[in-house]
């Protein structure tokens, strides 16, 4: 989706303007993106001095972001579909909803990651916080993952990061805390370019101190790596087996997920047949390693035309748009690992990694900001929670551990290699055969390493109808009012 010029001149509309015609509907039925001039809960004009100044501003829909394309949630059956030739038992056939999200359409490339490191290495020197100073060295990528033993690659430990060529190559040799570093930034370079592009007078970039306010609908929910349901699911792209009013189709959805996939880029069940363009019969649909030494083809006759990672917008992309989900890099999620137990809860938004955190006040009683603006937090302690009836403990991550209904114990360094800093990563890569390429297979690493095969891509919270921009909510028919008692 793209950044329309319309949308910022909406959004641009002066906060100041008279309140007799702010939204222009002369007082007319409200609406959820327009309430009217009047609050229905008071009956006080919105922004009126006088009244108390409470302040609505127009809004339309939630901002486009960068690269990013909508994707319409729903329920879906996710886990591993193929046989489980490694026995690792780790990824349960399991049934949950997913709410509608947002998602880089490519991996982040290393053009975007070069872009990050310019504007750290201006930004960083001017904090006097050594942790936000040192943030340009801190976010390097390790390039020494293309070092072998037995390879010679070490021609790309000083050109893929930084040569032209490979400027719109996924980014590697990122960690997952890196990862979440360039998340954070993202979204305040791209709140600090929405704010200045609607011209609004009362809206200042992310200074230190300063802040966009989320209410005035400028800027977008923070940019952050997906969690692993989100990205299976949209991975397997199933939106097109259901008529939906999006496709100007007839018809409400019949809820059929008749066929299920196992890789990304089809929309049938065998991945062999596009009826738009012919046969896909005998060609690679993304950049894998076919055996061993086997990374590209025989020469004049290249199959998936990449020898290590390709072109971010390389082959086709899936239903929803989205290119690379099997194959060229496998991607890290926001997701801490564990085996997917039948015993696991929460069936909507499925997510392990919580560590719930409130915004910090230092001894003084005052909120206190970062480099970039951001409001610090610290973790909430078990005592300030003891109480609540949706949890009793800050630290989610471990949850179920050793726990008899889940059967499962973790002892790091005893028992297993995991712990809370092993995170997920999903989807096959360049050196990877095609066993890894199917959505549903997991594997982990440590927070802190990296690979020549791991990269990233973002995701972002939509804020609205699951329908997504410019659907009604509700099921709309043709007569909306009911009988019922009429007011006396």
């Amino acid at each position: 989706m793209k950044c329309t010029k319309g949308l910022f001149l909406l959004a641009g509309i002066s906060f100041f303007i008279s309140s007799c015609s702010f939204f222009g509907n002369k007082g007319g039925k409200p609406t959820a993106q327009n309430p009217g001039q009047v609050s229905t809960a008071t009956g006080i004009r919105f922004n009126d001095a006088d009244g108390g100044g409470f302040a609505v501003t127009p809004y339309d829909r939630q901002p486009d972001a960068p690269n990013t394309v909508f994707i319409e949630g729903g329920r879906a059956v996710l886990g591993s579909f193929e046989e489980d030739i490694m026995a690792y038992g780790d990824n349960v056939e399991r049934t949950v909803s997913v709410a509608s999200f947002f998602m880089d359409e490519t991996e982040i490339a290393n053009i975007h990651w070069l872009e990050f490191l310019k504007y750290l290495s201006i930004d960083s020197p001017r904090s006097s916080d050594p942790n936000i100073k040192d943030a340009y060295s801190r976010n390097l990528p390790d390039t020494n993952v293309w070092r072998g033993k037995m390879a010679f690659n070490d021609p790309y430990v000083e050109h893929y990061l930084r040569y032209p060529g490979f400027r719109y190559f996924p980014v590697v040799g990122v960690s997952w805390k890196q990862a979440n570093e360039f998340s954070k930034w993202r979204t305040s370079k791209v709140n600090d370019e929405l704010a200045r592009q609607s011209g609004r007078d009362d809206l200042k970039p992310t200074t230190p101190g300063g802040r966009i306010p989320i209410e005035s609908g400028v800027v977008v929910p923070d940019y952050r790596l997906p969690t692993e349901a989100e990205w299976e699911y949209a991975a397997y792209g199933l939106l097109d087996q259901n008529p939906s009013p999006r496709k100007k189709e007839s018809g409400s959805g019949e809820e059929l997920i008749s066929n299920q996939q196992i890789y990304s880029w089809s929309n049938n069940p065998n991945g062999l047949r596009d009826n738009r363009r012919g046969s896909w019969q005998g060609k690679f649909l993304a950049n894998f390693k076919r055996g061993s030494g086997d990374n590209m083809g025989v020469a004049g006759g290249l199959n998936d035309r990449s020898a290590i990672p390709g072109n971010v917008k390389a082959f086709y992309p899936n239903a929803f748009g989205l290119y690379n989900m099997s194959g060229n890099v496998s991607e890290w999620v926001q997701d801490t690992y564990r085996a997917l137990t039948p015993a696991d809860g929460e069936d909507f938004n499925y997510f392990r990694g919580n560590k719930f955190q409130k915004y910090y006040k230092n001894s003084a009683g005052e909120f206190e900001r970062d480099s970039l603006g951001r409001l610090k937090k610290s973790d909430i302690s078990d005592e300030e929670v003891k109480n609540r009836r949706n949890y009793q403990h800050n630290y989610a991550m471990d949850h179920l551990d050793g726990d008899s209904s889940s059967g499962a114990s973790y002892e790091y360094g005893v028992t297993t290699l995991i712990s809370d800093r092993s995170k997920v990563f999903k989807g096959g890569s360049w050196n990877d055969r095609a066993y890894w390429l199917s959505p549903g297979a997991r594997r982990f690493l440590e927070e802190e390493q990296s690979s020549s095969t791991i990269g990233f891509r973002c995701a972002q919270t939509y804020m609205g109808s699951p329908e997504g921009p410019g659907f009604r909510e509700g099921n709309i028919f043709g007569k909306r009012k009911q009988n019922g008692r009429k007011k006396s």
